[in-house]
C-alpha cells in the first residue's frame, strides 16, 4: 500500500528522469511511492512525459 508523497525537488526528478533515462516506475520504487505519483510531479514540474509503445516502423528500418 502506497501513502507516501514524493518529496523530491524538481531539479533531481528532472535529472533522474531525463539525464540518468529513469522509467517512473523505478523512481516510483526509488522513493517507495506509486508510480501515478510520479507521473503527477512530472506534470506538476512540468517536466517532459516520455511515450511510451511500440517504436515507430520507420525507425525499425536503417536507410542509409
Amino acid at each position: 500500500m502506497y501513502n507516501k508523497k514524493l518529496f523530491v525537488s524538481p531539479e533531481e526528478l528532472k535529472y533522474l528522469y531525463i539525464i540518468k533515462n529513469m522509467q517512473r516506475k523505478d523512481i516510483a520504487d526509488k522513493y517507495g511511492v506509486h508510480e501515478d505519483t510520479v507521473y503527477y510531479w512530472l506534470k506538476k514540474y512540468k517536466i517532459r512525459i516520455k511515450k511510451v509503445g511500440r517504436p515507430r516502423f520507420s525507425k525499425l528500418i536503417n536507410i542509409d
